[in-house]
């Protein structure tokens, strides 16, 4: 889909295609970002039995976010917009999104993210073995 989107980025300069960066560059452009986006096709065999790892990053800016729903989705409903469907309903989405205070989720988002730290999580595993 490379190329793709690449002739939509030529013609949308809202878009910017940045291929493979580097851990560094990653995390620049996540903090950067309003909105991030995980449009998962939910169709693919491959992606009905696993979690998305990357909308724990996502919530960890605490930005808003877009998703379709995941397998555990049900446990971020006051942190992200969800949407089933086509790039039109997405479309839709992001447009509402940023009709909205883009801030809205921070305080939320970045609270939830804490339960995910490691240091949190390892805290928890030896709570249960103590």
């Amino acid at each position: 889909m490379a190329d793709r989107v690449s002739e939509v980025a030529e013609n949308d300069k809202r878009i910017k295609y940045l291929g493979f960066v580097s851990d560094k560059r990653y995390y620049e452009v996540l903090s950067n970002a309003d909105v991030l986006i995980n449009p998962r096709n939910m169709e693919l065999l491959q992606n009905q039995n696993n979690f998305p790892s990357k909308v724990l990053e996502y919530l960890a800016t605490g930005r808003e976010v877009i998703s379709t729903k995941f397998p555990g989705w049900e446990r971020f409903t006051d942190n992200f917009r969800f949407y089933e469907g086509d790039a039109e309903i997405l479309e839709k989405e992001i447009n509402s999104v940023l009709s909205d205070d883009l801030n809205c989720h921070y305080a939320t988002n970045r609270s939830k993210a804490e339960n995910y730290d490691w240091s949190n999580q390892v805290d928890k595993i030896i709570g249960l073995l103590s």
